[in-house]
């Protein structure tokens, strides 16, 4: 090994630059004992969970076995669950809710079962209808339940768990329907095939066979906090299905019979009349208490059956069963809940042989 002397200045340079050295490791040892702050990623939450919308269907094998309620995953196309309820149910509906369903059966009883996924037999409740009552249509709004009787002519009123028979308000003749607001609103329409002034019908079929000399109709209004009737409303001839805008300002009452639909002013509790008026932007407003509706060419009736309220366009979808058609009807109202201008602007569709029931898409 060679040494080489140095002098006193290269030795001040070599300690300096180990100096250096030692201060840049001290320095990076030193790091790890300061707080770093950490970045946490925020991941995206993504879109939410589709909500749950089911199907209740009720089957009636026979009119004196067992009829099946079976709940389907409309999103999933999948049967979820099913469960006995009463020997050959005849009417069926859905509360507002849509966490209850009810049917009627033949052997007189009442059942009750929950909308869910998770329906199991012992989840069904029954009650023994009086032995004179007939219900012959249910409607559940959000509280409550109704029955059109058609033997005893009256709206048999159901509450509590289950379902107990509260009273029954008195109806015209032949009873076939209740209709009201979906939410526990003011009052609610039972729809009657006859009416109060002496005119009947032996019954709902034979009121569809011979339609055009059937009597007038009535709707009889009930008050939901004193279960009264307050008004009796005039129909025309053979009413069979009504149903009411989304505002429960209007209710529109088909009526086989006279190709026609009453149109009921549920604010004023009567017909749809009035005499015309300028409303408060100088717009002249005409009332309309009756709609016609046409049949396809070469048909001699309408004979309306059933219908559906389209939200989109403010336009009631009409099925004509006897006349082969659909009639499409503007029944929009201006901003100040009277007819708009074009209330009642109708379009005739013909289409095949009775058709028996239509629906609307959502978005129209």
């Amino acid at each position: 090994m060679r040494l080489v002397p140095m002098n006193s200045g290269q030795a001040r340079a070599r300690l300096v630059q180990a100096g250096a050295v030692f201060s840049a490791v001290a320095l990076v040892a030193g790091c790890g004992t300061n707080y770093r702050p950490v970045v946490t990623p925020i991941n995206p939450s993504g879109p939410g969970a589709q909500p749950s919308s089911y199907v209740a269907v009720v089957s009636a094998p026979s009119p004196t076995s067992p009829g099946i309620a079976t709940i389907i995953d409309y999103s999933g196309d999948t049967v979820l669950a099913q469960a006995p309820i009463g020997p050959g149910p005849t009417t069926f509906t859905i509360d507002e809710t849509g966490s209850s369903g009810y049917t009627v059966n033949s052997d007189g009883t009442l059942s009750n079962f929950p909308v869910s996924g998770s329906l199991q037999a012992k989840q069904v409740s029954y009650t023994t209808l009086t032995s004179t009552s007939k219900p012959v249509n249910l409607f559940s709004p959000s509280a409550g339940l109704y029955a059109a009787d058609l033997n005893g002519n009256a709206a048999d009123v159901f509450n509590g768990y289950p379902e107990a028979f509260k009273l029954a308000i008195p109806a015209a003749p032949t009873p076939v329907t209740v209709v009201g607001p979906s939410l526990l609103g003011q009052r609610n329409y039972i729809i009657s095939q006859g009416n109060s002034l002496g005119g009947n019908v032996s019954s709902g079929v034979a009121c569809n066979l011979s339609p055009t000399t059937a009597t007038a109709g009535e709707a009889d209004a009930i008050e939901t906090d004193s279960f009264t009737v307050s008004a009796k409303i005039p129909l025309g001839k053979c009413p069979v299905f009504a149903v009411e805008s989304p505002d429960n300002k209007r209710f529109f009452v088909l009526n086989r019979g006279d190709d026609t639909i009453s149109v009921i002013n549920s604010q004023n509790n009567t017909l749809n009349a009035c005499t015309p008026f300028i409303n408060q932007n100088g717009q002249p407003v005409t009332c309309h208490p009756s709609l016609p509706v046409s049949p396809a060419p070469g048909m001699a009736h309408a004979g309306p059956v059933y219908a559906e309220y389209n939200g989109a366009t403010s336009q009631l979808i009409v099925a004509n069963y006897d006349g082969n058609s659909i009639s499409v009807i503007d029944v929009s109202m201006d901003q100040y809940g009277n007819d708009s201008p074009t209330f009642g602007t109708t379009f005739t569709i013909p289409v095949g042989n009775n058709p028996a029931s239509v629906t609307v898409l959502a978005d129209g």
